[in-house]
């Protein structure tokens, strides 16, 4: 009887027992004896601990450097270091991968891997540590300075730099000296009006040449743009050095190599491209209101700039405002703009402010086509007018007198053969007949030439116009004439025949083929 109650209060001891507590998370219930390895009951979430010692490179500890540990798995921990330099993280979870990040404050900052064993709790007991090492960290309480100069000697007044130093530190888990180099920190500066880039706070020389023997510092110079065009004058410098050149050398000096164009001045860029000698009319077409933009390969002298438009005769001015911004031109048609279906011919001579030879003054001349793009335009109407022959005293136009055919668009002649007829009785036989050569109805005509200006022809203008090929200024000798010539009120016409196989036709700007017949009712006198 009293066996049975003893196992009866047993068991309702065992019924209300708390259940078991692993404090220690050791995977071994606490207060159990045996088993007492996890061999034999395996821990259920074993973790280990992340640890090191912070000194500077003289070897001293550095208490309080902030200590920070971060997972793979986005967990993170901070702590600081004791006043021996050493750190420890309890309870990482055992195969964790992680960085520990050291810094503090005036020193720089190290970053160094770490993975916590995955026997963390078998042995020894909950203890399978990850040992960062021995973290130095170099000071930051020295001053660098360089002088960097332009290739023409003056001070880089301005000039931004960065300057990179390595190492910030070093990790050491064994060995000897100071461990493997680590970190690398980054200044910005700039010159000042003398050009020096003065850096503080940082690595100080002395310290890097004792501890380091490869390259410390390397300073990044920015190009400089001296004069605030948008372009670079002088290029920028990669200077890498030790901490023992900057300990044993001083301050260095450093010389920005020239980026100026040495010749006179270029296009480079351009919405006129006949200015670069490209004569297709689609790229030297612009609405009346559009701007003609250069860019040049240096700065222009707006001072001695010239800029001059004219007609198609390569005499008539068109106004012109132009603006200037460092190597920048913009030109636009005062008034009502460029003239729609008209050849307007340009002059640029520009001298260039960074050109190094004798020569620093270049000329270009291009040509601006009034027009839409979009819109193409074939000429509609054409003029005839003439002017005398020595010798031609009257109001008829005569064998011998020049004839000026004028359109009101430009066309481009082509190999088949256009011509132009009178309406008139050329032979004085049997009235206008269309069986009588150049007169109107016949099939064949007074041929006639392209009269493209390329010269001022009263000599006014001294600079040349470019041939485009494209013109409303046509010429041509009168011949075969009655003795008394052909009266100014003459009707006349201009026919352009259909371009047969193998022939190429004319053509508008818009590359448009161009037949047909135009009239127009009287031949103007052009006064000698």
């Amino acid at each position: 009887m009293i066996r049975t109650l003893t196992a009866a209060a047993v068991a309702a001891l065992v019924a209300c027992a708390p259940p078991p507590t692993d404090t220690n998370k050791d995977g071994i219930a606490d207060g159990v004896r045996a088993p007492d390895t996890v061999t034999a009951i395996a821990p259920a979430t074993p973790t280990g601990t992340v640890t090191g010692v912070v000194m500077n490179t003289k070897f001293a500890p550095l208490a309080d450097a902030n200590v920070t540990l971060v997972l793979g798995t986005g967990f993170t921990a901070a702590i600081r270091s004791g006043g021996d330099g050493a750190f420890r993280f309890d309870k990482v979870p055992a195969g964790a991968n992680g960085q520990v990040i050291v810094s503090r404050d005036g020193f720089g900052t190290v970053r160094t891997p770490v993975t916590v064993p995955a026997s963390a709790g078998n042995v020894p007991l909950n203890d399978g540590n990850a040992n960062a090492g021995l973290i130095l960290l170099v000071e930051l309480s020295g001053s660098v300075r360089y002088q960097v100069q332009t290739a023409n000697g003056r001070p880089a007044r301005g000039v931004r730099a960065l300057l990179e130093v390595s190492p910030a530190g070093f990790v050491g888990t064994g060995g000897q000296g100071f461990g493997t180099p680590a970190g690398q920190l980054s200044f910005e500066g700039q010159a000042d009006d003398n050009g020096t880039i003065s850096f503080m706070n940082v690595p100080a020389p002395s310290e890097l040449a004792r501890v380091s023997t490869g390259t410390n510092y390397t300073l990044i110079v920015g190009g400089l743009d001296e004069d605030g065009d948008g372009d670079v004058e002088f290029n920028g410098i990669v200077d890498q050095r030790s901490g023992r050149d900057f300990f044993v050398g001083g301050v260095p000096t450093l010389r920005m190599s020239d980026n100026r164009t040495a010749g006179p001045p270029a296009i480079v860029a351009t919405n006129i491209e006949s200015l670069n000698d490209v004569l297709s009319p689609a790229r030297n077409m612009l609405k009346p209101t559009d701007s003609v933009w250069v860019v040049f390969n240096q700065p222009i002298n707006d001072k001695s700039l010239l800029v001059r438009a004219t007609q198609e005769d390569c005499a008539t001015v068109v106004p012109t405002s132009v603006v200037v911004r460092g190597n920048v031109l913009q030109i636009n048609a005062s008034g009502n703009g460029w003239t729609l279906g008209e050849k307007h011919n340009l002059l640029i001579r520009a001298t260039g402010l960074e050109a190094a030879g004798a020569t620093a003054t270049a000329s270009f001349t291009g040509f601006v086509f009034g027009g839409d793009p979009a819109m193409p335009r074939s000429p509609m109407a054409v003029t005839f007018s003439f002017r005398r022959a020595m010798g031609n005293m009257s109001q008829n136009v005569r064998d011998g007198d020049t004839l000026f055919i004028t359109f009101d668009a430009p066309l481009k002649p082509g190999t088949s053969q256009a011509f132009f007829q009178y309406g008139f009785d050329l032979n004085q036989m049997n009235g206008t007949n269309p069986m009588d050569f150049g007169e109107f109805g016949n099939a064949n005509g007074f041929a006639f030439s392209p009269d493209e200006a390329t010269a001022d022809p009263a000599g006014m203008n001294p600079f040349g116009c470019k041939v485009s090929t494209f013109t409303r200024r046509f010429r041509a000798t009168a011949s075969m004439l009655p003795l008394n010539g052909v009266p100014s009120s003459t009707q006349m016409r201009v026919v352009f025949p259909v371009a047969g196989s193998g022939q190429a036709g004319w053509q508008t700007l818009w590359g448009q083929p161009f037949t047909g017949q135009r009239d127009t009712m009287s031949i103007s006198l052009i006064q000698n």
